[in-house]
């Protein structure tokens, strides 16, 4: 237990995981290695049953962990500490630290449904966003990251909740078997610190993390990199020489911190 900037303490012996995608249940095997508590939410009762009985992801990684590593048999098992269930609002009530791994497009129902239960919440909730994309806001139509529409839908529920950013760039395979992976971490100070410490630095070897203010300019860069990196392999295919890559490099970081500073990041 350690205490929130926010108030009470928080309990750091178990996290949840919304949206058990390949991210998500990446996480859930570093989680677990770490001795941790693991409740992944998952609408489908059917997956949570085999999640539960085979500790394996039947949708999700578990087929590309078996192509890497040579058959299905070699495929580590998530441990006897994550535990899969289709009940959110157990899910909201009893962890503290709620990892979401959503889609961008899904993010705005899910939002809807666990906001009903946080109002009846009696402690704080640190909500971790692994997300990457943009939308557009429903009240100014002007493009938002994921924690300032997560913000902006619990809007009347300041005090009862934070939001956690994290980045990349780093692949799911490679937490899910524990590889090294660098990572930044964004938000306020205080709450980031606990996620870094208590979540993200059981084991350095596998994991660095990195403390940065800037959550909007993090999550900009997520969604953004991607479109440079399209690009770069376009480019790669129509033969233009040894200088565009260079030039694509240089300019892309350029323009993705223009887009940043509009976003609202610094």
């Amino acid at each position: 237990m350690l205490q929130n900037p926010l108030g009470p303490l928080l309990d750091t012996g178990r996290i949840a995981i919304i949206g058990p995608g390949r991210l998500g249940t990446a996480f859930a095997y570093k989680f677990g290695r770490d001795s941790k508590r693991v409740f992944m939410y998952y609408h489908d009762v059917e997956v949570c049953k085999a999640i539960n009985q085979e500790h394996l992801n039947p949708r999700h990684l578990t087929e590309d962990l078996a192509r890497r590593l040579g058959g299905i048999d070699h495929v580590p098992r998530l441990t006897s500490k994550v535990y899969a269930t289709n009940n959110l609002e157990q899910v909201i009530e009893n962890n503290d630290f709620i990892l979401l791994s959503v889609t961008m497009d899904r993010l705005p129902e899910v939002l809807d449904h666990i906001k009903p239960i946080l109002e009846k919440k009696d402690t704080s909730t640190c909500f971790i966003s692994a997300i990457k994309g943009l939308t557009a806001s429903e009240v100014t139509k002007r493009l938002i990251t994921p924690s300032q529409l997560i913000r902006g839908n619990f809007f009347n529920l300041k005090g009862q909740f934070d939001v956690v950013s994290i980045g990349g760039p780093f692949f799911d395979m490679d937490i899910a078997l524990g590889n090294p992976v660098c990572l930044t971490v964004a938000g306020k100070k205080g709450i980031c610190r606990i996620v870094r410490e208590e979540f993200l630095g059981s084991n350095r070897r596998e994991l660095t993390s990195y403390y940065n203010f800037d959550a909007v300019g993090i999550e900009a860069c997520g969604a953004l990199k991607n479109i440079s990196a399209n690009i770069k392999g376009v480019t790669d295919l129509l033969n233009l020489g040894d200088s565009i890559p260079g030039t694509l490099f240089s300019r892309s970081g350029v323009e993705v911190r223009s887009l940043s500073r509009i976003l609202g990041g610094s």
